[in-house]
């Protein structure tokens, strides 16, 4: 069975660490996935697609905001 809420960003900057402190590419994000979305993400090179993703699947720490996920999501 599947929940209806999956995945939520909640207000999120996202970026990278740099050795001056943090390079912000999103800011301010909300973005959520509910049972049974499909999602594309199109855009041209450097617009934040990759940024996007790594942190929903927990690959990139948050600079700001927060992630909630379903306890069962894998």
């Amino acid at each position: 069975r599947l929940p209806h809420s999956l995945i939520r960003l909640n207000h999120v900057d996202a970026g990278y660490a740099t050795p001056t402190g943090a390079t912000k590419i999103l800011a301010d994000v909300g973005f959520g996935l509910e049972a049974g979305d499909r999602v594309g993400l199109l855009g041209p090179n450097g617009a934040g697609k990759s940024t996007l993703v790594q942190p929903l699947v927990g690959e990139l720490p948050l600079l700001a905001g927060e992630r909630v996920a379903h306890p069962d999501l894998r």
